[in-house]
């Protein structure tokens, strides 16, 4: 029957949490969470902050938005102050990188910081 279709986890524009990031890789989505942890580190660029959202480090299916240095520059004082303890909303394309589902910012447009 039609209603057994499987249908795709997320569509673009969505909004998913962390833990769903890993199962849409290649996909262009919103991915919101709060921030377990942050880390100085390198990212696919170079030089970056290394934002973890909804999980630990070391759990397989963290979500992990990687804010380039030049990009964190642009957020304002206040911004860059309320991350560590924010509900971060990133929206890009997923990837898979040092195996956790990633985003790489490239402006800060792409980040919400509630």
């Amino acid at each position: 029957p039609a209603s057994q279709v499987p249908q795709p986890a997320a569509q673009p524009g969505d909004v998913i949490g962390g833990g769903e990031a890993a199962a849409s890789i290649g996909q262009k989505l919103t991915v919101e969470g709060p921030v377990s942890e942050l880390h100085r580190g390198l990212g696919p660029h170079g030089p970056a902050l290394l934002v973890y959202v909804g999980a630990d480090p070391s759990d397989p299916q963290r979500f992990v938005v990687v804010i380039p240095v030049k990009v964190l520059k642009q957020l304002s004082a206040n911004d860059r102050a309320r991350l560590s303890s924010a509900l971060l909303r990133a929206t890009g394309t997923i990837i898979r990188y040092r195996g956790a589902a990633t985003i790489v910012v490239q402006s800060p447009r792409q980040l919400h910081i509630q």
